[in-house]
């Protein structure tokens, strides 16, 4: 089965364009990010480096390849800005190539 391409043919890779979006509900507003080219994880550093101290991270894991960590939410406790970089930068590849797990920075200010 080919969803981007025909039989036989040379594969062609498929792109989305940059997306950039301001979510706005009752009690938040939030950014929607998706830019393409794997540059996930600097973009988002660059966004919350204005931020003060401390940052979270929370991760929800969709569709888990194993069972060492199963499917759900997982959130940091408060961190600096260094170790929540520290720790993004150690998760970049699977940040950025494994759409089975989706990432957000929050401060609590």
């Amino acid at each position: 089965m080919h969803k981007f391409s025909l039989p036989d043919s040379p594969f062609v890779e498929h792109a989305y364009p940059d997306l950039f979006q301001v979510q706005r509900g009752r009690a938040y507003s939030r950014l929607l990010i998706g830019p393409r080219g794997g540059t996930t994880v600097q973009l988002a550093l660059d966004l919350v480096a204005p931020w003060g101290d401390p940052l979270r991270l929370l991760v929800v894991h969709l569709v888990p390849r194993s069972g060492a960590f199963p499917a759900g939410r997982y959130q940091s406790p408060p961190l600096s800005h260094e170790i929540a970089r520290q720790v993004l930068e150690s998760h970049r590849q699977v940040i950025e190539q494994d759409a089975r797990c989706n990432y957000w920075i929050a401060s609590p200010a």
